[in-house]
């Protein structure tokens, strides 16, 4: 927990990120987009997702982060392999969840107890699995919620943005105007 952040460099990871924000005004920049994380809210990244966070000076900065790596359910049952769906953003789904006091409540209970696990005599290793599992369904279910109901109400204001970033990653080999991404953007 520190006040403000800045991270210099955008980064990915080798594994599976799951981030909770515990305190509000958390920008990620996301491969090309922006999402503003209120305290409570949940953002997931798959192993290939360029991001970076920026909290402003005056903020309190504090978060729960899970990792692990994508094999952790092939090794285990094969069908759980299903719960990495959450992370697919190819197929459409939502990357930033916004859960209820009740749905935070249980992924922060879920997280301690996976936590716990790693001081656990017998069995951490199932133990963990288990635990991650349980999370993973609990944001999965979050996630299909949260496409029946639609985006969230701030995901469209950088709808702009995005689609003069794809055009500059579509046409980063030719010259690119102001006028030619103006044009796009409309």
């Amino acid at each position: 927990q520190t006040v403000g952040y800045e991270m210099e460099a955008m980064h990915i990871h080798d594994v599976y990120e799951i981030y909770m924000a515990l305190s509000d005004q958390v920008r990620f920049f996301v491969n090309n987009g922006m999402y503003l994380l209120e305290k409570g809210d949940v953002i997931l990244f798959n192993k290939n997702d360029l991001h970076k966070v920026s909290v402003p000076p005056q903020e309190l900065y504090s978060r729960y982060i899970i990792t692990f790596p994508p094999d952790v359910f092939c090794a285990q049952l094969g069908n759980a392999k299903n719960l990495l769906g959450c992370f697919d953003m190819e197929s459409g789904s939502s990357r930033l969840l916004k859960l209820t006091d009740d749905e935070q409540a249980r992924f922060l209970s879920l997280a301690r107890d996976l936590e716990q696990e790693e001081n656990e005599p017998d069995f951490p290793e199932i133990g963990r699995w288990l635990n991650l599992g349980q999370l993973l369904l609990l944001l999965s279910r979050i996630q299909n919620k949260c496409a029946k109901d639609g985006p969230p109400k701030n995901a469209g204001h950088f709808l702009h943005i995005q689609k003069v970033l794809q055009y500059i990653d579509e046409h980063y080999t030719d010259p690119i105007s102001l006028d030619a991404l103006g044009a796009y953007r409309s």
